[in-house]
């Protein structure tokens, strides 16, 4: 098999098999009767040229015999071979209890079962059809629950987001995460898209087939169970964990914390059992919110509302001349911005869109870098107090109300009083304010100098009609879980994956994350 890569196809043909399949053969200049296989490993837009936007595609492809002459001397041709990751299956009975069902803790869960594990998942939240509901009545009328949110529940926080698997890290399995997500329900594109997203909507169906595939294998799926310790046996563990108000004691060869990092009574408890954390920088902001036709126009220029153009995103950042850096994160085209609270008392924003991604306005966050020596402490999880005295004090300030300022006031430094042509989306109801009082003044300040230079590189990203909610604190943790060369944590058997332990950052990472840790005890396992 071979395959051809930067392959430039119009706008209008971006979609359609049997014109691409023209537009391959044409490159490689062969009759179309001679191309037996062909499929597609990559499709992106390039809009570097306003006037000419276009998609580029990636084929893998196969042709007869008498083609292979014209193909095999082409300059852009290469060889492409596809393999499969073979998963072991474990003789003796082994019992793993993975806590938290996010993407770390589901694709670990759903490795081990594959290689005849027998595992326990254990979710402090409800599964996904309850969960939705309760989030609504989160959304609808202020009702919060603190054990099922947007935060907690099966999935993770990944269930009410944009549902982006785009990823930075390199990584083999990437591929195989991005399979499972296609057969579980996903659409085909995240398989070959640059930028591939499933959207809230569609990702709480592939979570809940994902679910009913580790049932199959003789997994055990939990919900409404928080983990509270564990106790170490000369052989094993002990796990002790509230189910639906119970405690139960369970024995367990490993166990495997999948937990985000927003449960921090979790994670607290973990550091109290001798869990080895240190610290790390991570960042905090706000919401901003534009007219996603107005982002259009920044990124298509004349072409903005073309029909085979996906809404625009934007990837945005700019060094301060104090050291910080300010940037844009989890990007929404066609979004809302949610409340991500996960305990009473608290101020949290984040961005959600559905597949379609046809809502009026764009969300990002736009967040300002912090580092350890803004934390006033050398405990491990002084970074962890930072974040949670930041929400909590927002939630004082906005008297428990999300606040929402116009970006001009914001950089005026004055509070809005009346909004222009952005109506933001939070939900249930918000207040206008001065979003300057909701963090400290250095990081704010440094906010208002970062939008006037983002919005240099992207024409009306300071325009003044933008809100901004506030604010965001969660977009990474702000520690880290330390591990071994085994994988483990400071406690033998036991191991910490994904956004929670510090060491993945979105869905894709976080997967990974989790199928590498199941891996890695499968092959223990096979070694015993």
């Amino acid at each position: 098999m071979f395959k051809i890569c930067e392959v430039a196809v119009a706008l209008e043909h971006y979609n359609n098999l049997e014109k691409l399949k023209e537009i391959l053969c044409e490159e490689l200049n062969i009759r179309k009767d001679f191309l037996t296989f062909f499929k597609i490993l990559k499709r992106s837009i390039d809009a570097r040229k306003k006037d000419n936007i276009h998609y580029k595609f990636n084929f893998a492809f196969d042709v007869k015999k008498e083609a292979l002459v014209y193909v095999q001397n082409g300059k852009k041709v290469l060889p492409h071979s596809e393999e499969k990751m073979p998963i072991k299956k474990v003789n003796k009975q082994k019992v793993v209890l993975v806590v938290g069902s996010g993407p770390a803790g589901l694709f670990c869960a759903l490795t081990l079962a594959k290689a005849n594990v027998k595992v326990v998942l254990l979710e402090r939240g409800e599964c996904v059809e309850k969960r939705v509901k309760t989030v609504d009545k989160l959304l609808t009328n202020g009702e919060f629950n603190n054990k099922s949110n947007i935060q907690f529940g099966e999935g993770g926080a990944g269930t009410f987001s944009d549902g982006k698997l785009n990823t930075g890290i390199k990584s083999p399995l990437i591929s195989e995460v991005l399979e499972t997500f296609y057969q579980n329900g996903a659409p085909e594109e995240i398989l070959y898209d640059a930028k591939p997203h499933i959207g809230t909507d569609k990702l709480r169906d592939v979570v809940v087939s994902m679910r009913e595939s580790i049932k199959s294998l003789g997994g055990k799926v939990l919900f409404n169970a928080t983990f509270l310790r564990f106790e170490q046996t000369a052989k094993n563990f002990i796990a002790i964990y509230d189910y639906q108000g119970k405690e139960v004691r369970m024995f367990a060869d490993d166990i495997v914390f999948a937990v985000g990092y927003s449960a921090r009574d979790t994670l607290r408890n973990l550091f109290e059992q001798g869990v080895e954390f240190k610290q790390k920088a991570f960042s905090v902001g706000y919401r901003i919110e534009h007219l996603q036709e107005d982002i259009n126009k920044a990124q298509y220029g004349k072409m903005w509302d073309n029909k085979f153009l996906p809404p625009a995103d934007y990837k945005l950042f700019a060094h301060l001349e104090n050291g910080r850096t300010v940037y844009t994160f989890c990007m929404c085209p066609g979004g809302v911005v949610v409340p991500a609270i996960s305990d009473n008392g608290q101020i949290v924003t984040n961005g959600m869109s559905y597949h379609s991604r046809n809502g009026k306005n764009a969300n990002s966050a736009v967040l300002v870098s912090v580092s350890e020596a803004d934390y006033g402490s050398n405990h491990p999880l002084a970074g962890m107090d930072f974040q949670e005295n930041l929400e909590r004090q927002a939630f004082e300030k906005g008297n428990g109300v999300f606040v929402c300022s116009k970006v001009g006031d914001f950089l005026k430094g004055k509070a809005t009083t009346k909004l222009e042509t952005v109506v933001p989306t939070i939900k249930p109801c918000y207040t206008l304010g001065n979003v300057s009082e909701l963090l400290p003044k250095e990081l704010s300040d440094s906010i208002k100098q970062g939008i006037v230079l983002l919005g240099r590189k992207l024409k009306g990203f300071d325009k003044s009609d933008a809100v901004l909610t506030g604010i965001e604190t969660r977009s990474s943790a702000p520690f880290m879980i330390s591990r071994n060369e085994n994988l483990e944590t400071s406690i033998k058997n036991t191991y910490a994956v994904g956004e929670g332990a510090g060491m993945a950052g979105g869905i894709v990472s976080s997967a990974v994350d989790g199928m590498k840790i199941a891996l890695k005890i499968i092959d223990k396992y096979l070694e015993e």
